[in-house]
């Protein structure tokens, strides 16, 4: 057999092993904004989610749900996600919380604070041990690969952040299309030089890149002129520019935004920290036990067996009436319709639209809101 055959044949599983080893992310590209506006998460609620970069985790303590199970295979993924949840309880007031969190260092952080070991689970605290210089001097913002990628393209592009910063829309469009010329001039080598693991895209979530825009490089593309065009800041804009989140209270994500510091500093949510795959997570918990689950894009990592398997489970766990959130990379891939799932989950439609429209995510056409049936379906 050829390599690259053999490549081919084991390419999912070559993704999830390097996927679950290093660190990709440090700021969750889905609008946790969008999520804790439409999420209808109270204090009873019981709720699943993945963990990427824990933006999301923290921001719903902001409604302090009874429990958060954050599941990720990404050790690395899950520490990020329990340093944004426990700083807000370590930090003395707001204003040490919100540069922390908008620059992501404080060079004094684990001397101030040494109880945040006793805080978090002791193999995120392993993690952490060995890697503080993330936070006392490089900063979480400029750790994992995905920044390195978007280094390297702003490098490749001479993309000068300030510049970007002081044009208006139509002179920011027009410098966005001239960098993306140069970028295309480099075809293949554009491709090559941006593997799917740097953004954390599956071979799967790829090819519905691939047949919603043509390229990866086209829908990359296509998410910097979403931002050209823009008439704000927004978080992933400055991340992209500068590696640190903007100052505007309305641009950050909730976690990091004044009106919640004292409830999600004040929260009593439960939160567990699973370093496991979502499957055997889901395999393990009683029926009907969360009242929502937060999928992200998982979906769309997946073939068509194990995106069956995992919408089903995700049913079964479900309490009738529980509510389902999962984001698409294409405008119109509904795939609880898809795989005839729609009489147990009910699209919300205009929820759907209007958290679509408002979401301002890099690559993200799409984000689904489901509610499941009170009844058993017919």
């Amino acid at each position: 057999m050829r390599i690259h055959q053999i490549f081919t044949k084991n390419a999912d599983k070559l993704f999830y092993f390097f996927f679950s080893k290093i660190q990709i992310y440090n700021l969750l590209w889905e609008d946790s904004r969008v999520d804790l506006k439409y999420f209808t998460v109270d204090e009873h609620s019981r709720l699943l989610t993945i963990a990427a970069a824990g933006c999301g985790v923290a921001s719903e303590l902001a409604k302090n749900p009874q429990q958060i199970d954050a599941v990720d295979l990404n050790q690395a993924h899950l520490a990020i996600t329990a340093f944004k949840v426990t700083a807000a309880r370590l930090c003395r007031d707001y204003e040490e919380y919100s540069h922390l969190m908008t620059e992501g260092r404080d060079a004094r952080f684990f001397q101030k604070y040494p109880e945040f070991y006793d805080l978090v689970p002791p193999e995120l605290a392993g993690w952490w041990k060995k890697r503080e210089s993330i936070i006392t001097r490089k900063g979480l913002y400029r750790s994992g690969l995905t920044v390195v990628f978007m280094n390297m393209v702003k490098r490749l592009a001479a993309f000068d952040p300030s510049h970007w910063f002081s044009l208006n829309v139509a002179e920011r469009l027009e410098y966005c299309r001239a960098k993306m010329r140069f970028l295309e001039r480099l075809g293949a080598g554009f491709e090559l030089l941006a593997p799917n693991l740097s953004m954390g895209i599956s071979r799967h979530q790829a090819a519905l890149l691939a047949t919603e825009n043509g390229s990866f490089l086209r829908a990359f593309s296509n998410g910097l002129h979403k931002y050209a065009a823009a008439d704000r800041t927004t978080p992933f804009v400055h991340y992209i520019a500068y590696q640190r989140l903007p100052l505007l209270q309305e641009s950050l994500p909730p976690f990091v935004q004044k009106k919640n510091f004292e409830t999600i500093r004040a929260s009593r949510t439960k939160v567990s920290y699973l370093h496991e795959n979502l499957f055997a997570v889901l395999k393990r918990t009683a029926d009907q036990h969360y009242t929502h689950v937060n999928l992200a894009d998982a979906i769309e990592w997946m073939d068509e067996a194990h995106k069956r398997k995992l919408i089903s489970e995700t049913i079964r766990v479900l309490a009738p009436g529980g509510e389902l959130l999962y984001r698409s990379v294409v405008k119109h891939s509904n795939a609880i319709e898809q795989l005839g799932f729609s009489d147990q989950l009910i699209l919300d439609a205009e929820k759907t639209e209007a958290a679509s429209r408002e979401d301002e995510s890099f690559l993200y056409e799409k984000v689904y809101f489901f509610k499941k049936v009170t009844h058993e379906p017919a």
